[in-house]
């Protein structure tokens, strides 16, 4: 598996995860009242999430350069722990990602290790390290208190890097979420992160999406990875459910 999928995958989960809860509105009179609102309230479940961690188990379907892919996995983030990074005390969590990817009937397994630094007052991501493969250093962000069904915008921007030491500038990370109805009791949050090169040719998006309900507790849904080439068509797909 390209390591490329690895380092977007762990975007997905750890910019992505969240927990959500309840929240209901007041009484009216005469006429009834639109159904209350169900919103989910972002920065209480980032805290949970960095205290808690999350574990998920994936199955693998797509191609890579038009050859069918499949495979299964599991992620794992660590509750996370107090660290300093550039002078600031953060919050730094250990994730790992482990699996198998069959191609043309070979199976490869694969593993991967990163730590991810969070802000400890907001729970933002400050970056991701991965080693050789790759750091991210982001934007100061902060998330929504609460969302709710149709909200959607921009949420956090990121330089990634060759390695921490932040000298060789590979390219850039946006991300967004949108927020789609589901029950009467959760809610479906999906992150789109859109990676680009020096040159800001587009080569690598994912869409995760994850059902969160009003007690906070997370469920992952599906991602979508696609990788673009040289002329910007897609060469890569990959579903991980």
């Amino acid at each position: 598996m390209p390591k490329r999928f690895l380092f977007l995958f762990a975007f997905s989960f750890l910019l992505g995860s969240c927990g959500g809860g309840g929240d209901d509105g007041g009484s009216s009179e005469a006429a009834s009242p639109p159904a209350q609102t169900l919103t989910v309230p972002l920065t209480t479940a980032m805290a949970a999430l960095a205290a808690n961690g999350i574990t998920a188990n994936f199955s693998i379907s797509g191609s890579v350069e038009n050859k069918p892919v499949s495979g299964s996995g599991t992620l794992n983030a660590a509750p996370a722990d107090s660290a300093t990074l550039n002078s600031a005390v953060v919050l730094k969590t250990t994730e790992t990602v482990t699996g198998t990817v069959i191609t043309n009937g070979n199976s490869e397994p694969f593993s991967g290790t990163r730590f991810i630094f969070r802000n400890s007052a907001t729970f933002a991501v400050v970056a991701i390290d991965q080693g050789a493969d790759g750091y991210a250093a982001f934007a100061d962000y902060t998330f929504p208190a609460t969302v709710k069904a149709g909200d959607s915008g921009p949420l956090a921007t990121a330089t990634i890097f060759s390695d921490n030491t932040q000298a060789a500038k590979l390219g850039s990370l946006t991300q967004s979420f949108s927020v789609a109805p589901d029950s009467g009791t959760t809610l479906l949050v999906t992150f789109l992160n859109t990676e680009f090169d020096n040159s800001n040719a587009r080569v690598g998006e994912e869409e995760t999406t994850f059902r969160i309900d009003t007690s906070g507790n997370i469920s992952f849904v599906s991602s979508k990875f696609t990788f673009f080439g040289a002329n910007g068509q897609p060469v890569s797909t990959l579903i991980f459910q």
